[in-house]
């Protein structure tokens, strides 16, 4: 009986050798036009934010176990003050406040990781500036440059390629959190995940958000996955608000 137990044990022992420890799990959000009453923007394509939502909001990015969340389509600090208060407690932002309605932000668990320096805006000649920042692992202390990137609907080659082209400038290994680009597009020095069966964005019936990478090899990351974010009170039976789901990989050691 002793034998067979030292035989089990070895071989469970074996057997969480040969899987890999999650090190940090990022993903990438495009919120829609996420914003609280009382700020300044002109677009108006939903009703603001109240605390029931962003208590709803709060649960799916919990879900998700994402460590850090590039977000698009947010306005301006005072609605991400909002968000973190209201429901995000013990969580930092930091992002590109630019007193428009389609700012870019990063969202974090200082537990987990910590934002070495600032949030940069890259010089890239694209309609919404991009958004890059460095994040330092707390279980490895490898360090990532993150880039949260928003492109247009119809995203042209022309748009990828000036994104791969800013990715190669950063320190490396970089991870691309990006919504509405052409991923198929191949470049020999980026790889990508999308999401691999059911649709990112349910509106559409499409998957826009992907995650692409330099200066990592591919096995050190794992399968893209989804997590829900449709808001009941903000949805209807024809549309889901918001759209766009939370879409995460983990970054193994």
């Amino acid at each position: 009986m002793d034998r067979l137990f030292r035989r089990l044990a070895a071989a469970a022992a074996a057997l969480l050798l040969a899987v890999p420890a999650s090190a940090l799990t990022v993903g990438t959000f495009d919120i829609e036009n996420f914003h609280i009453a009382g700020t300044s923007g002109v677009s108006r394509k939903s009703a603001p934010y109240d605390q029931r939502d962003m208590r709803d909001l709060a649960r799916a990015v919990r879900k998700s176990r994402a460590d850090v969340l590039a977000l698009q389509e947010v306005e301006g600090d005072a609605t991400m003050r909002y968000f973190a208060v209201t429901a995000m407690h013990g969580w930092k932002y930091a992002g590109n406040d630019t007193a428009g309605v389609e700012d870019l932000y990063f969202m974090w668990d200082p537990k987990k990781v910590t934002l070495q320096g600032r949030v940069q805006a890259l010089k890239a000649n694209l309609s919404r500036t991009p958004v890059a920042a460095r994040f330092a692992d707390s279980a490895t202390g490898r360090t990532y440059t993150l880039v949260n990137a928003h492109l247009d609907n119809t995203a042209a080659d022309e748009q990828m390629k000036e994104l791969y082209r800013c990715a190669k400038t950063l320190p490396q290994p970089v991870i691309l959190l990006c919504n509405f680009g052409d991923p198929d597009l191949q470049h020999p020095d980026v790889a990508f995940r999308k999401l691999e069966g059911g649709f990112s964005c349910d509106d559409t019936g499409s998957s826009p958000d992907f995650i692409g990478y330099l200066g990592i090899s591919s096995d050190k990351l794992g399968t893209v996955k989804e997590t829900e974010t449709s808001i009941r009170r903000r949805s209807s039976k024809r549309r889901e608000h918001p759209s766009h789901d939370i879409i995460t990989v983990e970054v193994f050691k």
